[in-house]
């Protein structure tokens, strides 16, 4: 999924935009020390007014399949689907330890098994 993830970057995110925010991303990891990296991340890469939204864009991009845009209006949040397999391979549906509708089906029988039990 990665070459069809960034050309969906390369493709959705303004030249300048995702120049300045790899510059960014590149600096920000040549800290070197963890906590400063985490720190920088958060700071300078997360909020809405960073470079449109990129890093939370590429987020929602891997955990769901879809490109996100207008991050920082969550009501005017649109998402487009960018195909068949970015959907199925989804981290959302290992974070939920569960299987996209349609795709990747657990197997004869796996109805007799008990769920996970997660502790709240």
């Amino acid at each position: 999924m990665t070459q069809t993830y960034f050309d969906t970057l390369s493709r959705e995110t303004a030249p300048d935009v995702l120049n300045w925010f790899f510059a960014e991303s590149s600096a920000i990891l040549a800290l070197r020390d963890e906590s400063a990296i985490d720190q920088a991340i958060r700071a300078r890469l997360m909020p809405d007014s960073s470079y449109d939204g990129t890093a939370k864009a590429i987020i929602l991009m891997w955990y769901t399949g879809e490109w996100y845009t207008n991050i920082g209006d969550p009501t005017a949040m649109i998402s487009t689907q960018i195909d068949g397999p970015s959907y199925v391979q989804g981290l959302m549906w290992t974070a939920a330890d569960a299987h996209p509708p349609g795709a990747k089906q657990p197997g004869f029988g796996s109805w007799a098994e008990p769920p996970i039990q997660i502790p709240i």
